[in-house]
């Protein structure tokens, strides 16, 4: 293997001989120039087989008729959904100005504390 003499370089194992593989360069069909190509001829339907046609009997699907009205989506009321919307818009505001309240305050003690360590002791 050390003494085998490479030919070509890295890619010439790659490139396809024609003694070489299944398939040679004379066995594949030349394309036509584009002026020359058929035109493609639109997919034809097969005959029905008359013995088959008449050895099967197709019966037709009657609807049957339903006991049960056919139910719709329930009705969605806007005016409510609204409503609830904004509840909950003015719920979440409010606990969030909470929030804030408790953050401010628990600050505004802290720093309260550090101002009280640094004043002289009477």
């Amino acid at each position: 293997m050390v003494n085998q003499e490479n030919k070509g370089g890295f890619f010439a194992r790659f490139r396809k001989d024609g003694v070489s593989g299944n398939e040679s360069i004379g066995t594949k069909a030349p394309i036509p120039p584009a002026g020359q190509r058929p035109t493609p001829t639109p997919n034809v339907a097969p005959k029905p087989n008359p013995s088959l046609a008449t050895s099967v009997v197709q019966t037709p699907v009657v609807a049957k008729p339903s006991s049960t009205p056919v139910t719709s989506e329930p009705v969605i009321d806007t005016v409510a959904a609204f409503s609830f919307l904004c509840n909950s818009l003015g719920d979440i505001v409010a606990s969030q100005l909470k929030v804030v309240d408790m953050t401010l305050t628990m600050l505004s003690s802290s720093l309260n504390k550090i101002v009280d360590g640094m004043n002289p002791k009477e």
